[in-house]
């Protein structure tokens, strides 16, 4: 199977996010499973692109990170800045409106 470097990427990012958490949160968890603790969507404005699927879910989550027993969701995004298809946005900020 090929495997965009993207993807690996991402996926070392998101593990590197987990590891991070774990010595200082609770119930540090990869990709967590949606129905567990995301509550379903309905008649809610996303922006363009956002997956609202029912099995979509967030890269990783932990109890611990703002308050002592809130459970906190993360979406970790690899952005490349100086890939061709930013050359036309004249700040970082514009380029990643884009994405």
């Amino acid at each position: 199977a090929v495997v965009s470097t993207q993807s690996t990427g991402h996926n070392s990012l998101c593990k590197l996010t987990a590891e991070l958490l774990g010595p200082i949160c609770k119930d540090v968890v990869l990709e967590p499973c949606h129905t567990c603790y995301i509550l379903p969507i309905s008649n809610t404005v996303l922006p363009p692109g956002s997956i609202t699927a029912d099995n979509a879910r967030c890269d990783v989550s932990a109890v611990g990170v703002w308050n002592p027993l809130e459970r906190a969701f993360f979406d970790v995004i690899v952005f490349h800045a100086p890939a061709p298809s930013n050359r036309r946005h004249t700040t970082i900020a514009r380029m990643y409106n884009q994405h």
